[in-house]
C-alpha cells in the first residue's frame, strides 16, 4: 500500500489539504513560520506585565487596608474605657457607671469635681466588663441615665 497522493481538482487547492495544527509555540507565529524581522511579534504575557505586577501589589495593599481596622477592633473588643462628653447647656455634678450585671450604682467618678459643658471625662473600667449602665445627674438635679450600653464598641459618649 502507498502514500496517498494528492490530487488536484481544477483550481491550485489540494483535494487532502494538510490537518493544521495549534500553535503552541510563542516562537512560531499562527500562520507556522518562525518569526523574522517585520513579521508577527509574539503577544505580551499578561502576567508579566510591570501594570499586572502593580495590580497585585495593590490589590494586596488594599487587602492589608480593609483587615488593619477589624483586627484592631478586635484586640480592643475587651477594653471598656470611654470618654462621657458634656455637649449639654448643664454642669454635669455627678458620673455613675457600673456593670449592667449589678444592682447599685457605686461610687461617682467625678468625686468632689464637675464636668463643664463642652468638657471631657475619661471613664476607665476594669478590663472584660463591656455591658454597663451609665447614670449623670446635672447640677439642677435632673438625672439621665443608659441602660445595658456595650463600652467595648465604642470610644465616646454624649450626654444629654
Amino acid at each position: 500500500m502507498g502514500k496517498r497522493s494528492e490530487q488536484k481538482i481544477g483550481g491550485d487547492e489540494p483535494r487532502f489539504p494538510a490537518p493544521q495544527r495549534p500553535n503552541l509555540s510563542p516562537a512560531i507565529p499562527s500562520h507556522g513560520h518562525r518569526r523574522h524581522a517585520g513579521c508577527c511579534q509574539p503577544t505580551a504575557n499578561p502576567l508579566a506585565t510591570k501594570e499586572f505586577t502593580l495590580s497585585i501589589t495593590r490589590l494586596a495593599l488594599l487587602a492589608t487596608l480593609i483587615t488593619l481596622p477589624s483586627l484592631a477592633l478586635a484586640q480592643a473588643s475587651n477594653n471598656p474605657d470611654f470618654t462621657l462628653q458634656n455637649r449639654g447647656q448643664q454642669v454635669i455634678n455627678e458620673i455613675y457607671v457600673s456593670s449592667a450585671r449589678t444592682n447599685s450604682w457605686g461610687n461617682d467618678l467625678l468625686g468632689t469635681n464637675t464636668l463643664a459643658p463642652g468638657a471631657n471625662f475619661a471613664v476607665v473600667l476594669p478590663a472584660g466588663q463591656c455591658v454597663n449602665d451609665m447614670r449623670v445627674v446635672f447640677a439642677n438635679g435632673q438625672a439621665s441615665e443608659r441602660r445595658g450600653v456595650n463600652t467595648c464598641n465604642l470610644s465616646e459618649v454624649t450626654f444629654p
